[in-house]
């Protein structure tokens, strides 16, 4: 049997997932893998809004995301913490990262977070994670498991001679699943223009927040390909805007522009009924 006519396993016990990301494009690849499985899945766009719904639902696992608005995922989790102090279940939190920098462990550790996967997410790795915890009772939280070397996020050193996607590697995280690629392809095409779109107004505009945003948001999901252009030319244009350095942001842009368009086609042989 090949990859793409492999059935969709669902799991044997349906689990509810919080999902905490600020990031359309993750919150979209996330949810379609966990509801593949056959679990329920509610989004939080930040960390205030992830706190909120924890304390007013009942989750059985909650994906945190540590860099979002507002609230980050570290101060969401420590408020879920606190409230949890009087009741009588913890609800596992996993940490949802950018990078699998040292010292990680110890501040998803001292947050009161119990695991934490690095983007671009590797599908069995978070299915795996996400059923095992959701499945027993946690007690003493301190072996935390960080990511595996091959799960670490991609290098913002841009090589443009190299190829545009690795094809391959997004394949391996994703179990073989090509039609799970093409939902990460159709998701591509659903956002990126309005990203750059985005990016060009708040340029205009000088809104370093929004710009920001924007290229953090087009950065995770180009890195779902392992598209190391477009991921390190992104990542350059979000700190431009962390800096505030208009004029290199306007250069960035016009590059990433013409390197989104290049990743575009590449993709074209994935789309459609193949």
């Amino acid at each position: 049997m090949d990859a793409e006519s492999k059935p969709r396993v669902r799991s044997a016990e349906r689990l509810s997932i919080l999902v905490a990301d600020d990031t359309p494009a993750n919150q979209k690849v996330i949810r379609n893998v966990l509801q593949r499985r056959g679990h329920r899945v509610t989004i939080a766009g930040d960390g205030r809004e992830a706190a909120e719904c924890a304390l007013r639902g009942t989750f059985d696992v909650v994906l945190m995301d540590v860099h979002m608005p507002r609230t980050n995922g570290y101060d969401a989790t420590r408020a879920i913490r606190t409230h949890e102090r009087s009741q009588d279940r913890r609800v596992p939190i996993i940490a949802l990262t950018t990078h699998s920098a040292a010292g990680d462990r110890e501040t998803c550790l001292e947050a009161g977070m119990d695991a934490y996967l690095a983007k671009p997410i590797d599908a069995a790795k978070l299915i795996e994670l996400v059923e095992s915890l959701g499945r027993r009772e946690l007690g003493d939280a301190s072996s935390v498991p960080g990511p595996s070397q091959d799960n670490d996020s991609i290098s913002c050193d841009a090589d443009r001679q190299g190829t545009v996607i690795d094809y391959d590697g997004s394949l391996k995280r994703l179990g073989g699943d090509v039609e799970l690629f093409k939902e990460f392809v159709r998701v591509f095409d659903e956002d990126s223009p309005s990203l750059l779109a985005e990016m060009r107004q708040a340029l205009a505009g000088r809104d370093e927040t929004t710009l920001e945003r924007a290229a953090h948001s087009l950065k995770g999901l180009a890195s779902n390909f392992g598209a190391r252009a477009t991921v390190a030319l992104a990542g350059q244009l979000e700190e431009s805007a962390i800096a505030r350095k208009w004029d290199g942001a306007a250069h960035i842009l016009g590059v990433l522009t013409s390197e989104v368009a290049r990743l575009h086609a590449t993709l074209e042989e994935f789309r459609g009924g193949r």
